[in-house]
């Protein structure tokens, strides 16, 4: 997994920790959410590390000022970089049946996010 996918995978999973599920699924999503903390945590410190580097303005609203383009155009370099740096981290997937999505509110977006440690199976 990229730190990219690490990063998503984590805030999706951190969506979901209030759904009522069965005590195994919670902890098997508690596992998951442990073994990617330390990496989400990394990225965190590197992202803010780079924003500071290029000596950007974080604005309210999330988005970040540049003082010129071509600041800007190392910024987004670095941040790839960081964000395809391959993690080689490993985790159980964890399967969620349509029972299961009943008590969850996933976006479309946390669901391509998840794509590799959540198995969406329906029952039929």
């Amino acid at each position: 997994m990229t730190q990219l996918q690490i990063y998503n995978a984590y805030n999706s999973l951190k969506s979901i920790v209030d759904a009522r599920l069965d005590a195994k699924k919670a902890r098997d999503i508690y596992f998951i959410i442990k073994t990617l903390e330390p990496t989400y945590e990394f990225i965190i410190k590197r992202q803010n590390e780079i924003v500071k580097k290029y000596n950007a303005e974080l604005n309210q609203d999330g988005t970040i000022k540049f003082k010129s383009q071509e600041v800007l155009q190392d910024f987004e370099r670095e941040m790839k970089e960081l964000e395809s740096l391959d993690a080689n981290i490993e985790v159980n997937k964890l399967t969620l049946s349509d029972s299961d999505l009943e008590k969850i509110e996933f976006s479309v977006r946390d669901i391509l996010y998840l794509d590799g440690i959540v198995e969406f199976k329906s029952v039929e």
